[in-house]
């Protein structure tokens, strides 16, 4: 499908622009950046190697049209489709001291979005692939492929599984502070920020950020000929979580990191702060 043939045709609840990032895409109070979207022929698909190929050729592009930078890669393979379970392990997080008694020892909390982390300007801690996922579909018998940026809908706790770590330190703060109840904490920020719902992982590093799921999507609503819909949104929405929100490019692999996701009803663009005192129930430092 040429790009020329792609129709923008906006509805009571989709509505398309354009900018110096790509598509804009406003569907249900959440925003989809399209970078990049090809349609192979009914029935077609391409091996391992030719995908893995194709990743690489479509980052490079990515990277120069959009004045982003280009990480290294090292892991020449796909990020698997899973369900996400949560992972309740315990873990860690850094701050400086002066956050902790300020804030934290007061009760007072801050979750991140992904556009705070794509424009933070400390270069060290900037990810402008925050909510970026190369994803490959198999819809209505034809492998769809889309650069997306979304997730901007999620608030975000970050830690890390690294205890007395002299890197995080550096980088985040001084003060370690230890949370062993992971379920209860989460339970206490969903409630307090009225989320939808939580996810929890650890972080894969994965430069490529290539997400491929070969089982069938049948959808009567998605017209390959005219795919930018509704329905087409419902489906991206549902597969990017994953590789959008929990894989970062390589080489943030030293941070070891661990999230909690937190969806909402609309997307958010700025730190979310709010207060629980509850919550230090919840941690030890």
């Amino acid at each position: 499908m040429k790009s020329g043939d792609l129709q923008f045709n906006n509805t009571a609840h989709l509505k398309f622009s354009h900018n110096s990032e790509g598509v804009i895409a406003k569907y249900k109070n959440k925003k989809f950046i399209l970078g990049y979207l090809s349609i192979l022929k009914e029935r077609t698909d391409l091996t391992d190697e030719e995908y893995i190929s194709y990743a690489q050729s479509v980052l490079n592009y990515h990277c120069s049209v959009r004045g982003v930078p280009f990480h290294k890669i090292g892991k020449l393979e796909p990020i698997s489709s899973k369900p996400i379970i949560n992972n309740y392990t315990p873990f860690y997080k850094y701050t400086s001291n002066a956050i902790f008694d300020q804030y934290i020892k007061k009760g007072i909390w801050q979750l991140g979005t992904i556009q705070q982390y794509r424009t933070i300007e400390n270069i060290k801690q900037r990810d402008e692939f925050e909510g970026h996922s190369f994803l490959n579909l198999n819809i209505n018998n034809h492998i769809v492929s889309t650069i997306c940026s979304s997730g901007f809908n999620y608030l975000i706790f970050c830690g890390t599984r690294k205890a007395n770590s002299d890197i995080h330190k550096q980088q985040f703060g001084e003060k370690e502070i230890y949370f062993p109840n992971i379920k209860s904490f989460a339970e206490s920020v969903r409630k307090t920020i009225n989320a939808k719902r939580y996810f929890i992982q650890n972080v894969e590093y994965n430069t490529l950020k290539l997400y491929i799921n070969k089982t069938p999507i049948a959808n009567p609503e998605i017209d390959i000929n005219n795919i930018l819909t509704p329905a087409y949104f419902d489906v991206i929405n549902e597969h990017l979580i994953y590789p959008g929100l929990f894989v970062k490019p390589e080489s943030f692999k030293d941070e070891n990191e661990v999230r909690i996701v937190f969806e909402m009803p609309q997307d958010y663009y700025k730190p979310n702060r709010f207060e629980n005192k509850d919550l230090l129930n919840y941690i030890k430092y």
